[in-house]
């Protein structure tokens, strides 16, 4: 019945996670929130290649491109798996184009403002696009960027927020405001980074459909110690148990 109703609210049932919350329930009755995950389908992720492909070709080919720029276009387009030639020197051409993203929707402020999010469980802090950001998204995949300026909860952190991945690095600051998952979990004064440059993730993010990462990871590997957003969701009274899960 669940599948049927995300069915009909035109959600794929392709992936879920799953948040033990009722607030004034018993624990036997807890109600099971679930935020769904989504991802591009390959057509959209193929579209997003090609454009890349005739953006480089253009700049490539124009009068002020660098030596750099067109000795290495081909190269540089076979790494993006995008094939340029007619494919009269090849029996099979395979593309590979990696859709592997799945993410899902955390909203943050008041008003709340809604963010496309990697969860992660290898990593424990939450982070999105500051308004500004640079190397976040561009005229092929617009990024959702957070304004404190619209956010009646906003409060100040200022400590430096660097983290990095297996694919990169991110660089800002910390700032704390309220967090929404699955509609009425509410964290409050939840800290977050608010990225300012999104560089080191390169081309996997620029070509992503998400907005951030949110870390489900525990507290110990979290930066500046910061508690990930399940644990305050816990310690707030949240959630009846200290209990998530994913469904394929």
């Amino acid at each position: 019945q669940n599948d049927d109703m995300m069915l009909r609210k035109g959600i794929p049932p392709l992936c879920a996670l799953l948040l033990s919350a009722s607030h004034i329930t018993p624990l036997a009755n807890a109600i099971v929130k679930k935020v769904p995950l989504n991802r591009l389908s390959n057509e959209e992720i193929i579209l997003r290649h090609e454009a890349r492909a005739r953006d480089a070709i253009l700049r490539a080919s124009s009068d002020d491109a660098t030596a750099y720029e067109k000795g290495n276009l081909r190269g540089t387009f076979m790494k993006g798996n995008v094939a340029l030639g007619d494919g009269s020197n090849e029996t099979v051409v395979i593309n590979d184009f990696q859709n592997a993203q799945y993410y899902g929707t955390v909203e943050i402020g008041t008003p709340p403002v809604s963010f496309q999010v990697i969860f992660d469980t290898g990593s424990s802090n939450l982070w999105v696009p500051n308004v500004g950001c640079t190397h976040c998204g561009g005229p092929i995949n617009k990024k959702n960027k957070y304004d404190r300026e619209t956010s009646t909860t906003y409060e100040e952190d200022g400590s430096d927020f660097n983290i990095t991945y297996g694919s990169g690095s991110v660089i800002g600051k910390f700032a704390k405001d309220t967090v929404t998952l699955a509609d009425d979990i509410v964290i409050t004064e939840q800290r977050f980074g608010l990225i300012e440059d999104a560089g080191g993730l390169g081309i996997g993010y620029n070509m992503g459909k998400f907005d951030g990462i949110l870390g489900l990871a525990f507290q110990s590997i979290s930066i500046d110690n910061a508690p990930p957003v399940l644990v305050n969701a816990i310690d707030q009274g949240q959630l009846d148990e200290p209990l998530f899960a994913f469904y394929l």
